[in-house]
């Protein structure tokens, strides 16, 4: 299994390097954090042209917005209000699809966004997580480490966020190891090779 980027929840603000991701909800309005990138109204002028309007698991993204940032992915979260957990995972492996040849990405739930709950977004880290799953145990050629090393999802609630992804960082973990699992052949899959994976992903049990 590939690297996985370290997760991690802070307060709100703009990153001076890496990309930048803004949580858009159903009404396709920019968070006033933008306004900083939004100075000569590019990014405005962008969502109308393709007309983005905050749908659920739907990105917009604008390379190099400004200096230092590589990329600014616009993440539609719909109606937050009506989002089911499901939601929440498929936005979160949609900005991962995103934002996965950067170093480093924020994402931000400012302004209509900013309400979100603190589980919410620890669903969207854990979608994000999911979504950076990789197979290459056996690649021997061309075998490329993950660019993106941390991701870090801000707002609010991340206190909030934080606590609630401490159980959905073990469930993730479970789903990767299963996933492993079912892709070596079966006829490795003996109890010993499972307990030796399980051990591997620094688990007990066998």
């Amino acid at each position: 299994m590939a690297k996985q980027p370290a997760i991690q929840f802070a307060k709100p603000a703009l990153p001076s390097e890496g990309a930048i991701v803004l949580l858009i909800p159903t009404d396709g309005k920019l968070p006033p954090i933008a306004g900083a990138l939004d100075h000569d109204g590019r990014i405005s002028q962008a969502m109308k042209t393709v007309e983005f309007t905050g749908k659920n698991a739907t990105v917009l993204e604008i390379m190099a917005p400004a200096k230092g940032i590589d990329r600014l992915v616009l993440a539609g979260i719909g109606s937050k209000d009506a989002n089911k957990e499901a939601d929440w995972l498929k936005t979160g492996g949609k900005i991962f699809a995103s934002v996965s040849k950067s170093a480093q990405a924020t994402i931000i739930a400012d302004g209509d966004a900013g309400e979100i709950s603190g589980d919410a977004l620890a669903m969207i880290a854990a979608g994000a997580k999911l979504r950076s799953y990789d197979f290459d145990t056996y690649k021997t050629k061309d075998r490329k480490e993950a660019k993106l090393a941390r991701l870090t999802f801000a707002a609010e609630s991340h206190a909030t966020a934080k606590k609630a992804f401490k159980t959905l960082d073990g469930v993730t973990d479970g789903v990767m190891t299963a996933r492993d699992l079912s892709i070596v052949n079966c006829q490795y899959s003996g109890a010993d090779r499972i307990c030796r994976t399980r051990k591997s992903h620094g688990k007990t049990g066998c």
